[in-house]
């Protein structure tokens, strides 16, 4: 229950910013009903990566310090699950990152996680270790390490602001 209080406070702290930039969206309220419930319930865990980059994507265009962290890097990033249940991609161009339903072909790095519950596991423990996921088979990857490295970077700091 205290990740749902830090979710719940999270969206309290990004709806007042999403208010004062996009005059309530009504888009974001519902992505963040859709994180609490993903979290809670283990038959929607699919969602978690969906979710988790659209978040981190708001997150970019409301906190300009945050922003950063993207300015001139371009990349795409493609998320799988070895089980064929997620399959995403995030496009990282002129500060900004999109959100794809699919993973893509021309990907700088390609992440694979075993499944939902894992990918959960993994993004919520308080220190990651992407060495040891490699090592059990819970997490693959193709490309740069650097790139991946980074990415748990921007997730920790999404993170962070959840409370978690």
């Amino acid at each position: 229950m205290c990740i749902l209080k830090a979710i719940g406070r999270f969206c309290s702290w990004v709806f007042t910013a999403i208010t004062n930039v996009l005059y309530r969206s009504k888009r974001f309220t519902s992505m963040m009903e859709e994180l609490r419930e993903c979290l809670a319930n283990e038959d929607l865990l699919d969602k978690l990566m969906e979710l988790l980059l659209k978040c981190l994507s708001v997150l970019f265009m409301v906190d300009g310090k945050f922003r950063r962290n993207i300015k001139n890097f371009e990349a795409v990033y493609s998320f799988k699950s070895m089980d064929g249940k997620i399959s995403l991609a995030a496009v990282f161009k002129d500060s900004r990152m999109t959100v794809y339903d699919e993973a893509r072909p021309d990907s700088t790095i390609t992440v694979m996680f075993k499944d939902g519950k894992t990918l959960r596991d993994f993004i919520l423990s308080p220190n990651p270790d992407i060495i040891q996921a490699m090592l059990t088979n819970t997490l693959s990857y193709e490309g740069n390490l650097n790139y991946l490295l980074k990415f748990g970077y921007l997730v920790t700091h999404l993170l962070h602001k959840l409370g978690l």
